[in-house]
């Protein structure tokens, strides 16, 4: 495999292994940490997150871990085809859809839907570099895996472990 392949192959895994790390704590364990910089745009000024929490109504409180668990659904959704469908072109296409989230789908959904309608104490060039960085940093990465790093002419000829048959 190419450096560039192995780029892909990290870049994808990481998805999936870092949103587990960071939400299955959070969803069974501590929802209050929904509540700190890690999750939401918070004030530094605003009280300790157990306290906002207890504090935050009901159906907010509920929101975190929902949210959260479609979070778990996405990462799991990825894991499942890195694992079980386990092809060079697999990797290329979840880079691309990774790359599509990253650069587009998930700006528009931000700054077009979020934002707008939010009540944020952080301003918004603190709000692009804390928030988006990440995302956008991680996205090209996915555009240059998926886009121009080429399947390897020894990978295109391997088939998955457990090929479909669609007859």
């Amino acid at each position: 495999m190419s450096i560039g392949s192995w780029l892909r192959f990290g870049a994808n895994w990481l998805v999936p292994v870092l949103l587990s790390a960071l939400y299955i704590p959070a969803i069974f364990l501590t929802p209050s940490s929904f509540l700190t910089p890690d999750f939401a745009p918070i004030s530094p000024r605003s009280p300790a997150p157990p306290d906002l929490w207890s504090s935050t109504p009901p159906t907010a409180r509920a929101l975190g871990p929902q949210l959260g668990g479609w979070v778990l659904c996405y990462a799991f959704f990825i894991a499942s085809f890195l694992l079980f469908e386990n092809t060079p072109r697999t990797h290329q296409l979840v880079s691309k859809t990774n790359c599509i989230i990253m650069l587009v789908l998930w700006p528009a959904i931000w700054y077009g839907g979020i934002m707008p309608n939010a009540d944020f104490s952080m301003a918004e060039p603190e709000i692009f570099i804390q928030l988006s960085m990440g995302e956008v940093g991680l996205g090209l990465i996915y555009f240059y895996t998926g886009f121009f790093v080429p399947l390897d002419p020894d990978d295109e000829k391997k088939q998955p472990l457990h090929p479909v048959k669609l007859h």
